[in-house]
């Protein structure tokens, strides 16, 4: 994520092929530069813990939903041969 300032996050995932499967490896990383949660923690410095814990539980969410993706794309193509 590309900010005013920078980046301000990175989220990606990579996929392996593996004996039985697929191993499949995500990862995110708040900054280096600041974001739009680093103005809301500006912001409100007291409820810093809320604010990270909710964009946390945002970053899992999606990791949730890109694994369903992957899964569903990897049972179409199963099917399909």
């Amino acid at each position: 994520m590309h900010g005013p300032k920078g980046i301000g996050g990175t989220w990606g995932f990579e996929v392996e092929p593996a004996r039985t499967g697929v191993i499949v490896r995500q990862w995110a990383r708040m900054g280096p530069d600041p974001s739009g949660l680093s103005a809301a923690i500006d912001a409100n410095p007291d409820l810093e813990g809320r604010i990270i814990a909710r964009r946390l539980s945002e970053w899992s969410e999606n990791m949730t939903a890109n694994l369903a993706g992957i899964r569903a794309q990897v049972a179409e193509s199963a099917s399909a041969t």
